[in-house]
This record gives structure tokens, C-alpha cells and sequence, in this order.
């Protein structure tokens, strides 16, 4: 029966392996001629070992979390990682897979429903008249700008991408001119296509130890990669209109 190796742990350096093996040939010398200079020749080793896994670790660890910078997502994710919780997610009990799809369903469709019947309630807001620019088109993106928002985004893959995103972001290079193409057709013709507003849904419970009933979970949709990088590009003009209308309105 062939034993599969576990995969080395990213702190454990090519060093420090060639230091673990000096202190287990002290042990054995030690061990075989039981002798004070061995043994202290052993403990010493031993000790330089432990000191450097520890600093190792530490310094491992730090990185893994200021590489996570000011995304929470990803830093939750890797403090989950690190002290080994596992994110299960148990489902509800029932007579088939189509009959608990169908309730959970159902159950996210009247909550959406309950939250429009209650913006619907709500008056309506009309911004003072200002003698602001109106933003009444989309400016198209250069390949640079979408590169930065391509490399910034999470590798998710959505089961309706045409290939794996970690793939597209490998060779990104290759494909930026096509992907800044169907960008800026969807930006400067105000289009977005209907297969980008389609998501698969995954209900997620809200807190571990929760009941198993559809009303304690809550839906997670996974949407196309590009889908959501046309929606960033949006944001990215939506946001500096909305700085230029403050700016109006303060002044």
C-alpha cells in the first residue's frame, strides 16, 4: 500500500529541515555515547530548532494576514484556516433534493418580495437641483484598469463561467485586450447581459448551531467572474460621481 506524504507547511524552510536533521544525528550520538558534551551538544540544537519553527510560524502567520490587507472576506478565511475551523454547512432534513431546493426557494423569494414591498413604503428621495454634471453615460475602461480590477477580485468560479477563473487570471495577459472589449461594449451600450444576472444559490447558515430550518439560512449567490467585474468598473464611476455631487452640494 503506497503512503501518500503530507505537504510541507510553508514556514518549514530547507533551513530549518537541515537543522531538524542535525539535532535528531545529536540525539542519536548523544543517545548512543551518553556523554555531557553530547548532551549539551543536543539540547543546544534542540533549542536553536524550537526557537527558529516559533519565529518561523509567527512570521508565516503575519504575513498570511497582512497579505488580506483591508479585505475581511479573505481575513476571516484565513483565521479559519489557521486554527483549523471547519465551515460546515449542514442542510435541513427532507424527502428529496428538488423539495428542499423548492422551499428554500420559495423562502428566499417572499423575503426579497417583503423587502420591496417595504422600500415601495418608503417616500421618495429628490436630490436638491444643483448645478452638478449628470451622469448620463459610462465611460469605457482602459486594459490597465482592468487589469487592476481582474487581479484584485477573488478566483471564485461559477459553475456558468466558460472556464475556471484561476485559469483566466493566469493568462490574463493573453486575454485583457477580448476582456476589456466586452467590458466596455456593456459600459458604453448601458447593457448588461441576462446570463450576468443569473446566479447559483447557495443557502448558508446563519450561525453554527442554529436549527436546520430554512428560515435560520440565508442566501449566497455565486454570479460569473466578468459579471462582476463590469459591476466594479460601474462602481468605480458611480463612486466619483457621487464625490463630485458632494462636492457641489458642500461648496
Amino acid at each position: 500500500m503506497k503512503v501518500l506524504k503530507k505537504d510541507k507547511p510553508e514556514w518549514l524552510t530547507d533551513d530549518l529541515l537541515s537543522l531538524k536533521r542535525s539535532v535528531r544525528k545529536a540525539e542519536k550520538k548523544w543517545r548512543k555515547s551518553p556523554s555531557e558534551e553530547n548532551k549539551a551538544r543536543f539540547s543546544s540544537l534542540r533549542h536553536e530548532y524550537r526557537e527558529k519553527v516559533r519565529h518561523a510560524k509567527w512570521q508565516n502567520i503575519n504575513t498570511a494576514i497582512l497579505d488580506c490587507g483591508n479585505d475581511t472576506k479573505q481575513l476571516f478565511r484565513t483565521v479559519n484556516n489557521l486554527i483549523g475551523r471547519k465551515q460546515d454547512n449542514p442542510l435541513p432534513e427532507s424527502d428529496s433534493s428538488i423539495s428542499l431546493a423548492n422551499d428554500f426557494a420559495n423562502h428566499f423569494l417572499r423575503k426579497i418580495n417583503t423587502i420591496r414591498d417595504n422600500l415601495q413604503e418608503e417616500p421618495l428621495f429628490i436630490p436638491p437641483i444643483n448645478d452638478c454634471k449628470h451622469l448620463m453615460a459610462f465611460q469605457p475602461l482602459s486594459e490597465p484598469q482592468v487589469l487592476k480590477l481582474i487581479q484584485r477580485a477573488n478566483p471564485t468560479y461559477c459553475p456558468m463561467d466558460p472556464f475556471p477563473t484561476s485559469l483566466l487570471k493566469a493568462h490574463v495577459d493573453v486575454l485583457l485586450p477580448i476582456l476589456t472589449s466586452i467590458v466596455n461594449e456593456s459600459l458604453t451600450m448601458g447593457s448588461f447581459s441576462f446570463q450576468w444576472k443569473t446566479a447559483t444559490v447557495c443557502p448558508l447558515l446563519k450561525k453554527p448551531g442554529l436549527d436546520m430550518v430554512v428560515e435560520n439560512y440565508r442566501p449566497v449567490n455565486n454570479l460569473p467572474f466578468m459579471s462582476k467585474i463590469v459591476e466594479k468598473g460601474m462602481l468605480l464611476q458611480i463612486n466619483e460621481h457621487f464625490l463630485l455631487i458632494i462636492c457641489c452640494l458642500t461648496t
